[in-house]
């Protein structure tokens, strides 16, 4: 039986956390309209999650390993700005940020043969 491939399994714990973090954000907000766009980026979230889950077993490759390897910054922007969510357009921009980075590393799973 094949193992998962590493990267894939540490950007889907990446996603996991990040997934857990707003919705710790978003139960101490006390702003409706930023609670429901955390919501909303915690759906976008769980997309990517079921994404990767669905190419836990794909082959290791160099490229996957750069494309997650660059997630991780992503991420330490993104939980910075977790830490000082001071509007609701900083949090969309810092969630779409991440988002665009994850979105290229699962492109490259999905385009290999």
């Amino acid at each position: 039986m094949a193992d998962a491939n590493e990267s894939l399994t540490d950007l889907y714990n990446t996603l996991v956390e990040a997934h857990d973090q707003i919705n710790v954000q978003r139960m101490k907000s006390d702003d409706d309209d930023l609670r429901d766009a955390m919501r909303t980026e915690m759906m976008e979230i769980t997309h990517r999650i079921d994404l990767v889950q669905s190419q836990l077993f794909t082959k290791q490759t160099d490229a996957i390993d750069k494309g997650v390897a660059k997630v991780d910054g992503a991420k330490a922007d993104l939980d910075t700005a977790l830490k000082n969510v001071i509007g609701l357009k900083s949090f969309v921009n810092s969630c779409t940020a991440f988002l665009k980075v994850v979105d290229t590393a699962i492109d490259l799973v999905k385009k290999l043969p």
